[in-house]
């Protein structure tokens, strides 16, 4: 009983935490400049959450640093803002894909991209 009770335990934690996929590259800055910005390896897991928004999760291993992204559209479904989860902060940010498929945030304070 003791070991299907470890068992079940096992299975349900491993379904409670976010399983990321092979690290990815993030870049980001806490100023908002153009120019080139340091890469860092990151993890990324993008997930459906209990209302059925799809969520982004972004770790950065090097700091340790966990955020979460929800993308919204407008009516044409065009990029309406994203809203970033970080620690217990929440911020809006624009947001747009570039050329390499990357998710690109930018504000006045901050500039992010996640390889996707």
């Amino acid at each position: 009983m003791f070991k299907s009770l470890l068992a079940a335990t096992t299975i349900a934690l491993a379904t409670a935490l976010p399983s990321f996929a092979a690290p990815s590259t993030c870049w980001l800055s806490s100023n908002a400049r153009n120019g080139s910005l340091p890469g860092q390896t990151c993890d990324v897991n993008v997930r459906t959450n209990d209302n059925g928004h799809n969520v982004i999760d972004v770790y950065t291993p090097i700091d340790g640093a966990m955020l979460s992204i929800v993308l919204w559209s407008d009516n044409n479904r065009n990029p309406d803002y994203a809203e970033v989860f970080y620690q217990d902060s929440k911020f809006n940010m624009n947001y747009r894909f570039d050329n390499a498929g990357d998710l690109h945030l930018y504000n006045d304070r901050a500039e992010f991209y996640v390889g996707m």
